[in-house]
């Protein structure tokens, strides 16, 4: 077994180390432990990690995959075959957790670092067992202490100088793989840019190609379509020729029609507007005749009122309430000048409605004399009556 402060070998029996005087824990070791640790802590997201990396050249991503899982089974196979002798296994167990903990990658300098380190710490081992197998007690003589604990220095400076070489083999494997890559991925695009610049250059002849095909084509067609042109435009003249001709013709007719339709609706104008005149003649003369015959009436009812306003005025006493019925005796034409709707004449004998226009106001006594804007209704509701004259409504 190895001291976890100084990393000497131990034997089994002292249970003591030899070089610093720590006591060793009891037990066995648990390779599968750091084994299962290490599937999970490298290769397997390594793994992932390549798999999912599109962009990478897939020769290089083998490569680093297969060199990783090659290196894990070579130093899982070394675990197992060393952990029979509990204790050469650990002596060699923290140059190989170095050597893991270093670089990812298995090269040949770290086989043959490795294997040079083992070597030393068996010969070491083996040194220890035998300077402690001869010791007749091992607290009995100093000096046989002394040897074993510059043995003990001796083997640490031996494993301590192997892991520095194994460190820098594995510095320089893992630079060599990081070169590599970078190579890889240089090559990789630079065959993306060849690639590119093939297919462009591809590109552009079969462009060229199409092009001169298409103008021998075009050289090959282009009498062919003149010819057609020609004839589509003789085609479409002679079509513009016959349809500007049966437009004249139909443009001809509808006029013709228009200036017949035009004439007889002149006729018919003509004789509307001598039935219109005719008409209006006759409604004139109806008119006429009407207001001869209005004006007679006026007359009539004139002389009429005058009549009896005559024997009216005999049948009262030599003029006594003239006031009341003297309506021949005045003319006052500003009675009429009233913006009221109504005039009235309040004699209690008379109780007339007049228009203000009506020739009867003027003739209305002062006193008599009365405008309202009353409805008509309202004022015959009251004892007055319509003028029989200018009968207002």
């Amino acid at each position: 077994m190895t001291c976890k402060k100084c990393g000497a070998n131990i034997d089994e029996k002292t249970k003591t180390c030899l070089c610093c005087g720590t006591k060793a824990a009891s037990g066995k070791s648990k390779t599968w432990m750091w084994v299962l640790g290490w599937i999970f802590i490298f290769p397997l997201p390594l793994t992932l990690l390549l798999m999912r990396k599109k962009s990478m050249n897939n020769g290089v991503k083998y490569g680093v995959l297969g060199a990783a899982w090659g290196f894990f089974l070579i130093v899982f196979a070394g675990a197992a075959s060393g952990s029979s002798d509990p204790n050469v296994a650990g002596a060699q167990q923290p140059v190989v957790v170095a050597q893991q903990e270093q670089t990812g990658a298995a090269t040949a300098e770290q086989k043959q670092a490795v294997a040079q380190n083992n070597a030393i710490e068996l010969k070491a081992t083996e040194a220890q067992k035998e300077l402690v197998r001869g010791m007749p007690n091992k607290a009995n003589d100093e000096d046989q202490e002394a040897t074993e604990r510059a043995a003990a220095e001796a083997a640490l400076a031996s494993r301590q100088a192997a892991e520095q070489a194994a460190i820098q083999a594995s510095k320089e494997a893992a630079e060599r793989i990081v070169a590599e890559m970078e190579a890889a991925k240089a090559a990789e695009l630079a065959a993306i840019q060849a690639e590119k610049e093939a297919a462009e250059k591809a590109a552009e002849e079969s462009r060229q190609a199409a092009e001169q095909a298409a103008i021998q084509a075009s050289i090959g067609t282009a009498e062919k379509a003149a010819e057609a042109s020609r004839q589509a435009a003789e085609k479409a003249a002679e079509e513009s020729r016959l349809a500007a001709e049966k437009a004249a013709e139909e443009s001809r007719l509808a006029a013709e029609k228009a200036a017949e339709e035009s004439r007889l609706a002149a006729e018919a104008a003509e004789k509307e507007r001598i039935a219109s005149e005719a008409e209006a003649a006759r409604l004139a003369e109806e008119a006429r005749k009407a207001e001869e015959a209005r004006l007679a009436e006026e007359a009539r009812l004139a002389a009429e009122r005058a009549a009896a306003e005559a024997q009216l005025s005999k049948g009262n006493n030599g003029g006594s309430g003239g006031g009341n019925n003297n309506f021949n005796t005045y003319d006052n034409p500003e009675q009429q000048q009233t913006n009221a709707k109504w005039v009235l004449n309040t004699n209690p004998k008379r109780m007339k409605i007049h228009y203000p226009t009506c020739s009867d106001v003027k003739k209305i006594s002062p006193e008599n004399y009365a405008t309202s804007n009353e409805s008509l209704a309202s004022l015959k509701q009251q004892g007055y009556s319509a003028c029989g004259h200018c009968k207002p409504k």
